[in-house]
């Protein structure tokens, strides 16, 4: 019976894009392997997935099914709310209550024998679901207001206007008489124009800026996801990622050829295995080789040679098999990662090649040797897979 082991990319891999409405979905990528640990490449498999709210038994709020069919790496990639509907309404999950819990089922055959797979919990809600419920952090405090500026100098006077006409001198009476009534004023002068605006005043000391107010509690935000590297490039670490984990196999080595008597040739020795996890930072680009197949043992030509080193930059490297010769050492290779396994050494006068170290995979083994006068076969090439 077949199952699947997720390596679990359960990645909530998307892009935000902004349209007039927040999009219905997110992606899913899982690897299907057999109980040998062999990936099931290239193979039609269906997929039955509920979304369950409170705990992993709790009732199911959306079903929906999928038919897909594995890459050359037991890999599958589908996205969850866009398969076709069983029940529920995906539109109408409130992600922002409580917890949910994603159940899968499969069958490998392609039918709807469905056999659970395990359920697990939704740690991070996918951010553009997220923003269509959540709410925004508070605003800080303003920062109170810096201190006024000193006035500007008092411009000029303006000029005075011209006085009033002089009234006519009355009579003289004789004895001096009562003193005459005031006469009335006359009609003042024309203002004379506004005297020219005065410079202005130096400007006062810029108050000190006021205290800035607390940042306010980010929204939701996932940045996970992988890359296999099956030939050598290079790496830039997403921005937002501080964390990595990184998992190498060296090459195998060739397998060396009969000796044209009554001896068959050996296989070569299995390229090595390491996984470690690394702190790092957004922006950075680590070069990643991937370690070349040793060549085959031609008979009465050439000797087989030694698999190639895996390395991402100096954090992690596998080294590759190494093959036999001479009557010697087809052992396995190496690694220096915080996880390792050394590959398997391969067999002698016509015994079988030596696998990789770790999980087993399309790569990394050593090539099997020639039967008697014959010549042996290349190893395989190493791999790379990073995670963040």
């Amino acid at each position: 019976m077949k199952r699947l082991l997720f390596t679990t990319v359960f990645a909530l891999l998307f892009s935000a894009i902004i349209f007039a409405q927040v999009p219905q979905a997110f992606k899913y990528q899982a690897i299907a392997r057999d109980l040998s640990g062999n990936v099931l490449a290239s193979q039609n498999i269906s997929l039955r997935i509920n979304i369950l709210q409170g705990s992993p038994t709790g009732p199911s709020v959306y079903c929906e099914t999928h038919s897909v069919t594995s890459n050359s790496y037991g890999l599958m990639n589908l996205e969850i709310g866009n398969g076709t509907y069983v029940s529920g309404n995906f539109a109408g999950i409130t992600w922002v209550s409580g917890t949910y819990y994603v159940k899968i089922e499969m069958d490998a055959t392609g039918g709807t024998s469905y056999v659970p797979m395990g359920t697990s919990q939704l740690l991070s809600v996918p951010y553009a679901l997220y923003a269509g419920t959540a709410t925004s952090g508070m605003n800080g405090p303003t920062g109170p207001t810096g201190a006024a500026g000193t006035n500007g100098v008092t411009g000029p006077t303006g000029m005075a206007g011209t006085n009033g006409i002089t009234g006519a001198t009355g009579p003289s009476g004789g004895p001096i008489g009562p003193t005459g009534a005031t006469g009335a004023t006359g009609p003042s002068g024309t203002t004379g124009a506004t005297g020219p605006s005065g410079a202005n005043g130096i400007s006062g000391v810029t108050g000190a800026t006021g205290v800035t107010g607390a940042t306010g509690a980010s929204g939701a935000s996932i940045q996970s996801g992988f890359q296999i590297f099956s030939s050598s490039g290079t790496f830039t670490i997403p921005t937002g990622v501080t964390q990595l984990i990184v998992e190498v196999w060296g090459a195998g080595a060739g397998g060396s050829a009969g000796d044209g008597t009554s001896n068959s040739g050996s296989g070569g020795g299995g390229g090595g295995y390491g996984k470690g996890y690394f702190t790092v930072s957004g922006g950075q680009i680590y070069t990643v080789t991937i370690g070349t197949g040793g060549n085959a043992g031609i008979y009465q030509s050439s000797n087989p040679t030694v698999g190639g080193t895996s390395s991402f930059g100096s954090l992690i490297y596998a080294s590759g098999g190494n093959p036999f010769s001479g009557g010697c050492c087809n052992s396995g290779g190496s690694s220096n990662g915080l996880i390792h396994e050394d590959g398997g050494s391969g067999g002698t006068y016509g015994s079988g090649a030596g696998n990789s170290g770790g999980p087993l995979g399309t790569f990394g083994t050593g090539g099997t040797g020639g039967h008697l006068s014959t010549s042996g076969n290349p190893g395989l090439n190493g791999m790379v897979i990073v995670y963040w």
